[in-house]
Formats: structure tokens, sequence, C-alpha cells
């Protein structure tokens, strides 16, 4: 039986293969009827109705949970956001518009850090500074220089060639 997508013509979908190498171990299930929305428009079904094992040909449901019952987390987004590679291979940014307090941002990153999703350096400097921050997509370590060299005015440059020459100067003294 071959699954067909639900889904509209104009949302990309990532490959067959990307898609399993995604999904991975968790465990998958599929049910035998549609889930139900409550007055809320919450999906509960899952909780009230048969789920039988299924593998990646005939699953309606991925669940977060592995053979091991160890987790690998699965997150119902309920709001726009986007998921951009980095320049370093197998790690990503986050973006999510929803406007919120320092403290409940802070209180994400730091419930990911825990998790060990992002590494210590991030949210330590986040703090800090007041603010979190990533390179601009396509930015890369490689051409940031000059992507910043691009940009700037003249008074900016010449501020820049008296902090190098400064800096400079600072060596020779060693």
């Amino acid at each position: 039986m071959r699954f067909k997508s639900s889904f509209p013509s104009d949302i990309p979908l990532p490959s067959p293969a990307a898609i399993r190498d995604t999904i991975a171990e968790r465990i998958m299930f599929r049910t035998l009827e549609p889930l139900q929305q409550n007055s809320e428009g919450d999906e509960t079904g899952f909780f009230e109705i048969d789920k039988l094992p299924a593998g990646h040909e005939n699953a309606t449901a991925v669940t977060s949970e592995l053979p091991d019952g160890m987790h690998m987390p699965v997150i119902d987004i309920d709001l726009e956001c986007m998921l951009i590679p980095s320049t370093q291979e197998g790690h990503f940014h986050l973006y999510i518009n929803k406007p919120m307090e320092w403290e409940k941002f802070t209180a994400i990153l730091e419930a990911l850090e825990d998790a060990g999703v992002i590494g210590p350096g991030y949210l330590r400097y986040t703090k800090k500074r007041g603010y979190a921050t990533v390179r601009y997509p396509g930015v890369t370590k490689h051409n940031e220089l000059d992507r910043i060299e691009a940009g700037m005015t003249d008074a900016e440059r010449e501020l820049l060639d008296k902090r190098l020459e400064e800096l400079d100067n600072d060596l020779d003294l060693f």
C-alpha cells in the first residue's frame, strides 16, 4: 500500500528518505478513525481511540518515544516558525515568531540547555548580552568579514582601520 500525502501541494515536504531519517527509531502507530477535536480545537483523540503498531508505510502518528523508553522530542508548534540550517553541518537556527517576555524566553533556553539541545555558552552569552543572536542566513564564519566590509560606511571603515592600527601597536609592545 502506497502512502498518499494529504498535504496541500503548495506545502513542501521533505523527501521520503529525509522523513525516515528524521523519524528514526521513534515509535509510530496508526489509528482506525480520524482524530477528533475538542471544543478548544485541540486534538484529544490519541487517548480515546485504538492505536495499532505501524511502520512508515501506514503510520498516522509519530511519537517521541523510543523502543528503549527514552524520548526524542517531536513538538506540535502552534505558531509560525522556521528552521534554517546553520553553516555547521547538523546544526540549525530556530526562529519562532511569537513575542514574549525576557523571563519566558530565557526559561525556554534554560530548559533546552538542561536537555542538552543547546550548548551552555549560548545561554550564558544570551543572558550576558540581553538578547540571543545567530548569523544572518547565508552568512558564514568564512564570509562574515566580507559582508561586514561591504556594508560599511567610509566613517566606519576609518574607525575599523584605526582600531586595527591600535591593536598592531599594542602587539608590537610584546
